[in-house]
Order: structure tokens, then sequence, then C-alpha cells
């Protein structure tokens, strides 16, 4: 019992440290290749290729971690997270770049995602102050990562940033607990079995939620302040309010609460996309954390819960449809042309729909 709590609390480090380590990237990510010269339609159709290759990198990533250690898949993302933003930093341009970067970028993303996953799953062992626990420290390392990110990309650019998120992801690799690593012995595909039509339903329009989250730092640096420090405090704020709302509530069953909290989120993203006051979107920012996290706990649980039945089945299935989506949505902007905050807003439907896909009883 001790072993596995400690285990448990490596975990929670090595999940801040490295949240804090690809966040520094993530957040900036689109406003950085609009700095560089490429257009919305461009970084679009950047993530689309990104969520593309991920299809194929998590199916690979997951049947590995069953053959080699998962310390060793983490070692190769953060180097490959580090030369993917070295490439970045050095590379012109051009259409056939972009498109090696995004396989870079996927190829360091997506061989972190899952096994974050498997060892979250395995650590909370479907308990849901652990996943909710986990969810705090996930988004205290993204609370630091705004701060520092917007510090180091302005003052020493792409080079030095690249080096500073591999060292830092490096030394998240050593909090991991080793008990956590052992393989699955329960019954193959159980957990799959238990995804019904709604949760699947969920998992696709959820995406419309991760679409918004990386296109609108570009929104803000177009449309309010066009610094990357001001974009860091906007994340700030929405973690602070995030993380507050995780310590009062994940002891409280709050599923019955959902639909109305996503209607209030969509609510609250609709007035950040039409206010143009700095001011006012750090306060609508602050709001936004508290309902953002509310919707990203419960759908942790979700998936959570479900897959701690079958781990690698699980998972292979979830992250497929993912990143399916994600190709989707993201491919769609670009071929239909549309605006960035057209974009957006399609994404607010989206999410706004999803609300009334989970139920309590569903999901315990």
């Amino acid at each position: 019992m001790v072993i596995m709590m400690d285990s448990y609390k490596k975990y929670n480090l090595f999940i801040f440290i490295s949240s804090f380590a690809r966040n520094l990237g993530e957040i900036f990510s689109g406003v950085l290749l609009y700095k560089m010269g490429y257009s919305i339609r461009d970084i679009m159709l950047f993530f689309g290729v990104v969520y593309f290759f991920s299809i194929f990198i998590n199916v690979i990533v997951i049947k590995l971690d069953r053959v080699i250690s998962s310390r060793i898949i983490l070692v190769f993302s953060s180097l490959m997270f580090s030369i993917s933003y070295y490439f970045f930093s050095k590379m012109e341009g051009s259409l056939g770049n972009l498109f090696v970067f995004a396989f870079l970028y996927s190829l360091a993303s997506f061989s972190y995602h899952p096994i974050r996953h498997i060892f979250g799953i395995r650590a909370s062992k479907g308990d849901s102050v652990k996943i909710g626990n986990i969810v705090i420290f996930t988004y205290m390392g993204s609370m630091l990562a705004g701060l520092c990110g917007g510090f180091v990309f302005s003052r020493f650019g792409l080079f030095w940033g690249a080096l500073f998120i591999f060292i830092i992801s490096f030394m998240g690799i050593f909090c991991l607990g080793g008990s956590l690593n052992g393989k699955c012995k329960g019954s193959r595909y159980k957990g799959v079995r238990n995804i019904d039509i709604r949760r699947i339903l969920f998992f696709i329009l959820e995406q419309y939620k991760v679409a918004f989250l990386l296109m609108v730092p570009l929104f803000i640096y177009l449309n309010v302040d066009s610094s990357f420090m001001y974009i860091g405090y906007v994340n700030v704020f929405m973690v602070i309010s995030a993380t507050i709302f995780i310590y009062l509530f994940v002891k409280r069953d709050v599923m019955g609460l959902f639909p109305y909290f996503n209607v209030l989120l969509v609510l609250i993203l609709f007035l950040k996309l039409n206010i143009s006051s700095k001011g006012m979107v750090l306060v609508i920012s602050f709001l936004e954390g508290f309902f953002l996290k509310m919707y990203e706990v419960c759908s942790t649980k979700n998936m959570y819960i479900l897959g701690s039945n079958d781990v690698y089945s699980y998972l292979m299935v979830v992250e497929t449809i993912f990143s399916i989506s994600r190709t989707f949505i993201f491919l769609g902007g670009f071929i239909m042309g549309i605006s960035l905050k057209c974009f957006l807003y399609i994404c607010l439907i989206n999410i706004f729909v999803s609300g009334f896909l989970l139920k309590k009883k569903s999901l315990f």
C-alpha cells in the first residue's frame, strides 16, 4: 500500500513537470507559426496534419509500451520535442517545412500523451479524488508554462526555448514510480465493450474543445494583445481558477451539474470572442478556467474510470477516436477556408451539444 502511494505521488510530480515542459510549446504554437508568416488557414492545415500522423503514432506507441520500458519512450519523446522546436527555429516559412515540422511535432507529442494516460489510469485506479488531483497537477504545470513560456520565447527565442523544454522534460521522467509500469493482465477489450454510442459521440464533440483551446491564443494575439506575455497571463488566470475549482469540488459528485456548467462555459467563451478589453479578457479567462475544468474533470473521469478495465485496448480505441476527430475538425476548417472567428464559433456549438451527452448514471 505504501509503495502504491509513493508511486502515485511520483506520478503527480511527473505530470506537473511534464505538463510544464510540454505546454511551454503547445500554448504558443499557433502564435509562433503566425509570426513566422503562415496564414490562419496554414495553421489549421498544420494541426490537421499533426493529428493525422497521430492516428498511427498512438497505435505504435501503445503497442511498443507492451514490450519496452515506458521511460525509453518518454526519453525519445522529450528528445523529439526539442528537435521539433529546434527545426522550427531554423526553418523557412515554406509549406514543405510546415509538413516536416508537423510530423516531428506529432511524433514528439503522441509518443508522450498515450504513456501519460497509461500511467494516469494505473495510478488513479478509477478513484475520483485521485483523478481530480492528477488534473490539479496537470494545470499547475500549465500555469507555470504560461508564465515562463511567455518570458522564454519573447526574451531568448525558439532555440533556447527548445533546449529548456528538453531539460525539463527529461527531469520529469525520473519522477515516475516503477510499480505503475506493470503490464495489463486483464481481459482484452473489456473496457472497449463499455464504450456506448453516447460516450463515443461525447469523445468526438469534446475534440472541438481541444481545437478551441489550440486556436484561441492566436485569436487573442490578433484581436486583444500581440504579446507572448499577455497570452501567458491569460493562461495563468485560467489555471488559477481551475485549480481552485478542482480543490473545492474534487471530492464531490458534480456530474449532475455538468450540462448546466457547460452552458455557462459556452456563454463565457462566447464573451471571450467578443470582448477586446485586456482587463475584461483576463476576468473572463478567470471565469472560463472554473467552468472549463469542470468540463475537463468530468471528461477525464469518463476516460480513466472506463479505461481502468483494460488500459491498452481502451486507449488504442479512444486515442484513435480523438485523433481522427481532430484531423477532420482542422482539415475541415482548412478546406472550407473559414475565418478564425467562424472556426471558433463552430467549436462553441459542438462544445454546447457535448454537454448533454454525459449522464451521471452512464458515467458511474
